[in-house]
């Protein structure tokens, strides 16, 4: 991505976060917005169902009145119709109904108008709520106009006498004024209004400021959706209560609220626009509408102002994320995301290293090391096509992709490789001798939707199974060297909890004098893990692996410490001295407690001065040879035996000869097998068995299989061997058994040699 798609990409993210805010702040406004509606429709609730209280109570207000006079009226037996309605009339003059009168079980009725003490007789035994009160024993009639052209409601209540039999009705009306009033309790400041309907939607009263002459229906006064229609008449035909959304006339959004009044079937319709809900939250919104789109407007200025702070740096930037800082080419970053435009079925993705390059570093130092990176890396870049590129991963690591998968191709491009490096490094090539490790993953259609992570990781497992071999080597990717990696990895996971088991045992394999009769003076200790599922791991499968991980210390200082216990015990039981050698790591040969912990081991168990023999390869000394040598004499002094193990197999030098203060000298004859010319093999040992006596050292060979290696071995002075020619390794509990044996009956070389 060049860095205006960047920098036009930060922008709109910039932009996009802004109206981010902005429409996150403006949906919490809504939703403030919503829950003050909310709050809003609650009150109109509450506002509602008080008005069906108040209405509920002046209504049982009248009927409990009626249903004293009528318990009254019963109980004293009065019959007379003209003595009836002269109570009735002084009764009302202390009441609020507008009329009241008496009606005989066939409907003749005579009502007394208190405003007039008009008499008015009429026939209402048609009258549903006449018929009402004889069924229930008492009603109250939907509001109708009288014969004063008045709206009115009529109560009737049942009259009984004492023998509980109905003698008449009692009848009383009142003004339907007295319930508007009621209906006339503002909503929402005036915003609101409350209805009386039936359950049909007809509307039975209305507030004083609506005309009630004409009768109408709920769905006349507003505009219901389908849906909602269905719902408010469903609610009205079964008595259920609730919030519904509506349009009054003039098209304006409306919310009501629908009660059962719990009497007649009638309902309380309260409605209230939704504009008004929202009026008391609408200046408050505004302000903070203003105020977050002011803030974002500043933030879009700032984040402007910084984008273009961040411009003049952008380059500087890009070249830091994506080129390496010692060769000035591209970096594994920019490697990763270069290739997949390039990838395609056919191409090989490579991975090598320098072998010996940390030899070059400590022979030559870092300056001349990152010298030879640079040389590399052009020498690398030079011999690439078009649509081909590399990187260097780190250190002296270096990937690339190449558009063949031709295996005598990329054998003649790696052989190329290495004829342009010889005559780069030509200043170096008298001191040491470059070597190229690479491997190579050739690309398939299949693979193609591997990520280049893990075709670099395929290429590099390809790489690492020839990088111990030597000279220069290249290798093919095979999934059966992937299928080693795994179980490689495997049983690094498994290493610690192994530690921490205790499957890790001491195996020893004995040395034997052999100038003294081939008498066994001491044992090398090895460790051998014995997995509880695979049985006995080789060493040679786990201890590099250790190396890597850095849990060889931990191992070497288990091997140091079960040897010194067997060790105390052994001479504990009053059995004679012997030499017993463990290996020592380059890491933990470095670490900062080593001399103390060594040391601190061999006291606790009462080792005694030169019976432990601590093993070192050369390679601790490629290094610091000035702290090696530090150690080696500090350990002297303490009473160990150092050994100088596998000399002939790398190095090695006679300046560790001249230089160091080694007591034993290991030869490795394993090594001196592979030469060609056993003569001139044979010449050199016995020269290096010379010197190491002459300098006082001890000689032993290790690797020894046969008994004619043994016999030139014994003439060339050599003191001690270690071989299948005598032992193999074998358990600390074996080991002991061989030395009672042969305390018990010595062997001769000869007797020995056979019994193997």
């Amino acid at each position: 991505m060049n860095p205006q798609t960047a920098q036009k990409k930060t922008k709109i993210a910039i932009i996009g976060i802004c109206l981010c805010f902005l429409l996150g702040s403006l949906g919490y406004v809504h939703y403030m917005r919503t829950q003050s509606e909310q709050d809003s429709v609650q009150y109109l609730n509450n506002a509602a169902a008080q008005l069906q209280n108040t209405l509920i109570k002046q209504i049982d207000g009248d009927f409990q009145t009626l249903e004293a006079l009528a318990i009254v009226i019963g109980e004293t037996g009065i019959d007379d119709a003209d003595r009836m309605i002269d109570i009735l009339e002084t009764i009302n003059n202390q009441n609020q109904f507008v009329r009241m009168g008496y009606a005989d079980l066939s409907g003749n009725a005579d009502l007394v108008d208190i405003r007039s003490n008009h008499h008015l007789k009429k026939q209402v035994s048609q009258d549903p709520f006449f018929q009402q009160t004889l069924a229930e024993g008492r009603s109250l009639s939907d509001p109708q106009l009288d014969e004063e052209e008045e709206w009115v409601g009529s109560y009737g209540m049942l009259i009984k006498n004492n023998a509980g039999e109905p003698i008449g009705v009692l009848i009383a009306e009142n003004l339907i004024d007295v319930y508007r009033s009621i209906l006339d309790a503002p909503l929402l400041n005036g915003e609101g209004y409350s209805l009386l309907v039936d359950e049909t939607g007809a509307v039975l009263m209305r507030p004083h400021r609506e005309l009630p002459a004409e009768k109408q229906t709920l769905m006349e006064l507003g505009q219901f959706t389908e849906k909602t229609l269905d719902t408010l008449q469903n609610w009205l035909a079964n008595g259920h209560s609730g919030s519904l959304r509506y349009r009054s006339l003039a098209g304006e959004q409306a919310i009501a609220q629908l009660i059962p009044l719990g009497m007649n079937r009638w309902y309380l319709f309260s409605g209230v626009p939704t504009a008004a809900l929202h009026k008391n939250y609408a200046q408050t919104s505004l302000g903070m509408t203003i105020i977050i789109t002011l803030a974002a407007l500043i933030f879009l200025m700032l984040m402007n102002w910084q984008s273009r702070s961040m411009q003049a740096n952008q380059r500087a930037l890009e070249t830091l994320a994506y080129q390496d800082p010692l060769t000035g080419d591209r970096n594994f970053a920019s490697f990763q995301k270069e290739v997949p435009a390039l990838i395609k079925s056919g191409c090989t993705v490579w991975y090598c290293d320098i072998k010996k390059f940390k030899y070059f570093n400590d022979l030559f130092g870092y300056e001349q090391g990152d010298a030879l990176l640079r040389d590399f890396s052009a020498v690398v870049k030079a011999s690439l096509e078009d649509d081909e590129l590399f990187c260097r991963v780190s250190g002296d690591n270096f990937a690339g992709l190449r558009q063949t998968a031709d295996p005598q191709r990329l054998a003649s491009w790696f052989n190329q490789l290495l004829a342009q490096l010889d005559q780069q490094m030509n200043e170096h090539s008298a001191l040491v001798h470059l070597e190229l490790c690479m491997g190579f993953f050739p690309v398939m259609e299949e693979e193609l939707n591997l990520s280049v992570n893990e075709m670099v990781n395929r290429a590099n497992i390809a790489h690492r199974s020839v990088k111990d071999q030597p000279g220069d080597q290249f290798a093919f990717f095979t999934p059966q060297l992937r299928a080693q990696t795994l179980r490689e990895s495997e049983l690094e996971a498994q290493a610690k909890k192994a530690l921490a088991r205790g499957e890790f045992e001491v195996y020893v394999q004995g040395k034997v004098n052999i100038q003294q009769n081939c008498r066994i003076v001491g044992g090398e200790c090895l460790a051998r893990w014995i997995h509880p599922e695979k049985g006995l791991i080789p060493p040679d499968q786990f201890i590099p692996l250790f190396e890597h991980n850095g849990m060889i210390t931990q191992l070497d200082r288990l091997m140091f410490e079960k040897a010194c216990v067997w060790l105390h015990d052994y001479l504990e039981a009053g059995r004679p001295p012997i030499n017993l050698a463990v290996n020592v790591s380059r890491l933990d040969l470095f670490q900062d407690d080593f001399l103390d912990w060594y040391t601190a081991v061999k006291r606790r168990y009462a080792i005694p001065d030169g019976l432990l023999e601590l093993e070192f390869t050369e390679s601790v000394m490629l290094k610091d040879d000035q702290i090696f040598l530090q150690i080696v004499e500090e350990l002297r002094e303490r009473g160990f035996i150092c050994s100088l193990d596998d000399f002939g197999s790398g190095y090695s030098s006679l300046n560790i000869l001249k230089n160091l203060p080694i007591q034993v000298l290991k030869l490795d004859i394993l090594f001196f097998r592979k030469s060609v010319d056993i003569a001139r093999e044979r010449i050199i040992i016995r020269n290096i068995l010379t010197m190491a006596h002459e300098l006082q050292m001890k000689t032993i060979a290790e690797g020894v299989e046969t008994a004619e290696q043994v016999e030139f071995l014994k003439a060339a002075g050599c003191d001690i061997v270690q071989g299948y020619v005598y032992f193999k390794p074998m358990p600390l509990a074996d080991f002991d058994q061989v030395l009672q044996a042969e305390l018990d009956q010595p062997q001769g070389c000869r007797e020995r040699a056979a019994t193997v």
